[in-house]
């Protein structure tokens, strides 16, 4: 921003109709008004090196994030390894039990089958002696 040109702002005033004393006082508040709110290269440079600061700053803790995300998700994933392997062993135990149930049911239900087998053959063998022995 260019500086303010207070001999010629006084000038214009005084060509509109203020006096000397007048001029100088409106010129004297507007200065003070714009020195007050305008940043100067020094008071952007503050900034530029406060924000370069921050934006460090943020970059580093951002990083130590990403860290701690990778820690967590490796240490979950090992954790799920291991969960998952031992749901695996119990599956597999369960299902040699089960198995082995299932084979012994079916060893039954076979000497139950044979014994209906035997039992209904040596009927018909029985009632086919009778019949012969009735035959002349």
């Amino acid at each position: 921003m260019p500086a303010f040109d207070t001999l010629k702002a006084t000038k214009l005033l005084k060509a509109s109709g203020f006096e000397e004393t007048q001029a100088e006082a409106v010129v004297a508040t507007v200065k003070d008004a714009v020195a007050d709110n305008v940043a100067t290269k020094t008071d952007v440079g503050e900034l530029r090196t406060e924000f370069k600061t921050d934006i460090a700053e943020l970059r580093a803790e951002m990083g130590e994030l990403r860290a701690e995300l990778k820690t967590d998700i490796a240490e979950l994933r090992t954790e799920l390894k291991t969960e998952i392997a031992e749901l695996r062993t119990e599956l597999k135990t369960e299902m040699g039990e089960l198995r082995a149930e299932l084979k012994a049911e079916m060893g039954e239900l076979r000497a139950s089958t044979y014994r209906i087998v035997l039992t209904t053959s040596l009927a018909v063998i029985g009632a086919t002696v009778s019949l012969i022995k009735l035959l002349p």
